[in-house]
């Protein structure tokens, strides 16, 4: 292949041909593709390094005539003291003769369509219209999925708790946002609770929640990552995953349940399963999203149609 036939896409070039919504109704199509097994995801492969660092790879297809479409990356925690972008990611789309094709930013892949899931899941997994949202975390993820969830939701609260002070000054000039200086304050008083940090230790207390009916958590997406503790967990009255057998291995409280016998694969659903039915069901429930290659499939192939027709 001449390197001139390959095709380089930036965010600039993804941001220009999808909006927030585009990205959402990708993420509600292809988990229930993948539920009905239309649509192939490969194991995930993590490979741990220095200073909580962790490379990854994924492999899947949006649906079984769409292209194979490669992430890999890695997530390097480090870089923030270094104003460093913390996930670095190429997806890598194929042709349909098996070619190397088109190289996306993963970056912004990963950030548009995990935000967009969340948006998702805040639409299914709750029983009412979400006036405040608590946050815990800084990075882009945060921002991202502000605007995302507006989205669906215009008019909803955001209160975000955000460790490193200048970032945490930096969020408050955003509309709509109030930071506060504690965790238990992003948690309290909120309908929904969601969490998007590096840490490999709780940052979530589950006496802190006393309002909120759901609880989504982005950081537990690895073994010894976890964002919240094992009693969080046994209070939950339902456990949704982005897929089961992912989380099991994977999610950093579900796997170590799981291992110890203390929970079983059976017991979780799969979002795939939920999207499209409205909860009608009182409790806590637990969305823990690693993350998987569908998501990136069914967006790349989205962006690939519109930047390259």
């Amino acid at each position: 292949m001449a390197a001139k036939d390959l095709k380089f896409l930036t965010e600039h070039d993804v941001r220009s041909v999808v909006s927030n919504l585009d990205v959402i109704n990708t993420q509600r199509a292809v988990f229930p593709a993948l539920e009905r097994g239309e649509a192939a995801l490969a194991p995930r492969a993590l490979l741990p390094g220095p200073e909580d660092s962790t490379a990854f790879a994924y492999l899947a297809r949006a649906s079984a005539t769409s292209l194979a479409v490669v992430k890999m990356g890695s997530i390097t925690p480090r870089n923030s003291d270094k104003n460093l972008p913390v996930i670095h990611a190429d997806v890598l789309v194929q042709d349909e003769y098996g070619t190397l094709r088109t190289i996306i930013d993963g970056e912004t892949i990963t950030l548009m369509r995990t935000a967009a899931a969340s948006a998702v899941a805040i639409e299914t997994l709750t029983t009412r219209h979400p006036k405040k949202i608590g946050l815990i975390g800084s990075g882009p993820q945060i921002r991202e999925h502000i605007s995302m969830i507006r989205e669906l939701f215009s008019d909803v609260e955001f209160v975000i708790y955000a460790r490193n002070p200048e970032r945490r000054a930096a969020l408050q000039s955003i509309s709509g946002v109030r930071t506060v200086d504690a965790a238990d304050k992003a948690c309290t008083d909120v309908d929904v609770l969601l969490s998007a940090t590096n840490s490999i230790t709780p940052v979530v207390n589950r006496a802190w929640i006393n309002s909120a009916e759901l609880y989504i958590s982005l950081g537990s997406f690895a073994p010894g990552r976890c964002e919240f503790d094992q009693e969080t967990l046994k209070s939950a009255t339902k456990i949704i995953v982005d897929d089961r057998i992912t989380a099991a291995k994977q999610a950093g409280p579900i796997a170590h349940a799981v291992s110890e016998g203390s929970l079983s694969i059976e017991s979780l659903t799969n979002l795939g399963q939920l999207i499209g039915n409205k909860r009608t069901e009182t409790g806590f429930w637990i969305y823990n999203s690693v993350g998987i290659g569908v998501q990136d499939a069914a967006m790349a192939e989205l962006v690939m149609q519109r930047a390259l027709a």
